[in-house]
């Protein structure tokens, strides 16, 4: 399943920028720049936390690493937008296409939810239709269709059925 990224930028004068993306639906060039700037971010957390520890000629060293580190998170920044708000037309396209790819796999798994609900009815026709002592000839008898479970059963798949009717194909 693809997992929302978050990254949470603070920036001097300015509300902090959240920026929240699915990277498995993103085409690769804006996939790269997400990832390119997470880890700038990381980075920077990184030298952020090194300074606030640091003491005496540790700290200038620290500082500058900081001050390395910001530059390149904020140029990681920028080429992230760059490459994002070019990119208008490969985005729709690869999130048409993950969109695409996940309600065929929710279609998938709702047909085969139903086929197993229809075995799972026929095997309790069977159930109901066995009497001790005489053959089993068919599995629709009076008993097992009057069953408590096959009504259920069938209430459960056209339920199903009504849900599969109501899927979106497209994101109009």
């Amino acid at each position: 399943m693809a997992q929302l990224a978050e990254l949470h930028i603070t920036r001097k004068m300015s509300t902090p920028l959240v920026i929240g993306l699915v990277p498995d639906h993103l085409p690769a060039p804006v996939r790269e720049a997400l990832e390119h700037l997470a880890a700038k971010r990381a980075e920077l957390a990184d030298a952020e936390r090194n300074l606030a520890g640091a003491k005496g000629a540790a700290w200038t060293e620290a500082n500058d690493r900081l001050n390395t580190a910001r530059a390149a998170a904020d140029k990681a920044l920028a080429d992230f937008g760059t490459v994002n708000g070019a990119s208008y037309t490969t985005i729709t396209d690869a999130a048409f296409a993950a969109f695409t790819q996940a309600m065929d796999t929710v279609n998938g798994h709702l047909v085969a939810a139903l086929e197993a609900l229809k075995d799972a009815d026929q095997a309790a026709l069977l159930f109901h239709s066995a009497k001790p002592g005489k053959p089993v000839l068919r599995i629709e008898t009076k008993t097992a269709l009057e069953s408590t479970i096959h009504k259920q059963l069938g209430i459960v798949r056209s339920e199903l059925r009504d849900v599969q009717s109501l899927l979106p194909d497209s994101l109009d």
